[in-house]
This record gives C-alpha cells, sequence and structure tokens, in this order.
C-alpha cells in the first residue's frame, strides 16, 4: 500500500545468520611455538621421538621412551605430541641439519610449533548413516586417509567451512575416550552421536596458511535503500519471503529494486 519505501539492507543476511548458528563460535587454535631443551645421558641416550622432513619443518610422527617422553612428563603444560613440528634445533631451521643434530648433538635446544586441534560433533540419522571417511589406526589416534562425500565428515564441513576436517588430520578424542585407536575406531562406529577432537599436524597447518587468503571475509554490512513508486515503476521488482526475523530476498526483476541496482 506504500508508496515511498525505506529499506534496510543485510548483505547475505539469512545466510549469514543460519551459518553463525551453525559453526562454533571459534577458530581452531593458532599454531603456538615453544621451546624444549633436552640433554641426552647414559640413562636417556636417545631423542625418543620419530621425525620426518615436511615441508619446511620435521613432523613429529612418534613418540617414543627417551628425552621427549621425559620432557613430557616433567612438562605436561609443554608436551611434544604427535603431528608438533620441529621448527628450529640449535638455532639451525634446515630439515636435514635438523635430523643430523637430533641424532649427534647431546644437548638440543628445540623450538617446537604446537599443530591445531578443535572439537567437532558428528551425527548419524537414518539418511547419513555412516561417517563417509577411511582411516588408519596410527599413535593410539585415527588418521584420516580420505573424507567422502554424503557422510556426517561432509555434511559437518559443509555447514562449518572454518572447521572443515581434511584426509590428514586425526581424531585423537571421541566422546571423551583418547590413546586407544581399536577402541576409538570400535566407538566410530557403532555411536550415532560423536563429540570428537580432531588434530591437524603442525606443518599442514603451515601449509594451508599459505594457501589461505590472510584476511577473513568481511563481516555482514547493512545500508539503506529507499525506493518511491511512480505509474512508470509501480511494482517493488523483488520476490522476498520471510527467514527468520528479516525478509530474505529470493529474486530481483523489473521493479524499483532493479531500477535501484
Amino acid at each position: 500500500a506504500q508508496a515511498r519505501l525505506e529499506v534496510v539492507v543485510r548483505r547475505a543476511a539469512a545466510a549469514g545468520s543460519e551459518q553463525e548458528a551453525r559453526e562454533p563460535p571459534h577458530p581452531p587454535a593458532e599454531l603456538e611455538d615453544f621451546t624444549i631443551t633436552l640433554k641426552k645421558t647414559p640413562d636417556l641416550p636417545r631423542l625418543g621421538a620419530v621425525v620426518e622432513p615436511e615441508g619446511d619443518v620435521l613432523e613429529v610422527r612418534k613418540v617414543r621412551e627417551g628425552l621427549v617422553q621425559a620432557w613430557n612428563e616433567a612438562h605436561p603444560d609443554r608436551a611434544v605430541k604427535v603431528g608438533d613440528a620441529f621448527v628450529t634445533v640449535n638455532g639451525e631451521s634446515d630439515p636435514r641439519q635438523m635430523m643430523e643434530m637430533c641424532k649427534k648433538e647431546a644437548a638440543l635446544e628445540i623450538l617446537v610449533r604446537r599443530g591445531e586441534e578443535w572439537p567437532i560433533t558428528l551425527v548419524k540419522t537414518p539418511e547419513v548413516p555412516r561417517l563417509g571417511v577411511g582411516f588408519e589406526e596410527a599413535d593410539g589416534a585415527l588418521v584420516l586417509t580420505a573424507v567422502r562425500d554424503g557422510g556426517a565428515v561432509a555434511a559437518w564441513n559443509q555447514a562449518n567451512p572454518s572447521r572443515e576436517v581434511k584426509a590428514g588430520d586425526r581424531f585423537v578424542a571421541v566422546n571423551g575416550v583418547a590413546g586407544l585407536a581399536s577402541e576409538l575406531k570400535g566407538m566410530c562406529g557403532a555411536q550415532a552421536r560423536l563429540e570428537v577432537v580432531v588434530r591437524r599436524a603442525a606443518a599442514a597447518g603451515s601449509e594451508q596458511e599459505a594457501r589461505e587468503p590472510p584476511h577473513p571475509p568481511a563481516e555482514l554490512e547493512d545500508f539503506t535503500i529507499t525506493l518511491k513508486k511512480t505509474p512508470d515503476l509501480p511494482r517493488l521488482g523483488a520476490v522476498v519471503e520471510p527467514e527468520g526475523d528479516v525478509l530474505e530476498v529470493r529474486k530481483v526483476r523489473e521493479g524499483l529494486v532493479q531500477a535501484w541496482n
């Protein structure tokens, strides 16, 4: 009935609001660097970690009896975990040189980069009865080898793109249980609702940082438009439908909105 309309418009408002409702409020933790100091002794002559070059770092593939395990027991707040990365060893950053130092040097000062870790919730339903992943057991965790379409993990990824789970990530805990890969695997097969802690290696996180744009998407922005119906333009020229507490624009066609645009 109104000839003159003053409308406050929100860019992709309903889609943005829906996404905010689905996604957890915080992104995965930032990579964190810390230093550990190790000294070989007759009782502890070995590093106690399997490390392999991955890009420009050494990725920790396994922690076993030795200096690193002893460090972890003495410093649980700075424990070295599978998926962490050695960034420098005694100031050296070349992966091959770091490997040699770990083998030969008695005193080691290592800059460690923590991998990312974040929680996800997976729900199986009659429509989505499977996780839709391949995985293998490794060092008390489940390492994802593939993420397939049509499963609960793919559904999570679609709803939570900032916390996407990828091949190479690890399920390190499921429904509060950690440390035993066979038990995690059994729970993934038997339970309909899974609260999972996902861990991504530091080397993979660094690679992702290099690929992704440095800035997040722009915030939603409100702006005002003013429309006035005339004999030549008597129609709004937009199909709108209620979506939550707003009207979502579903289509723009000939009329006032198209003329405004």
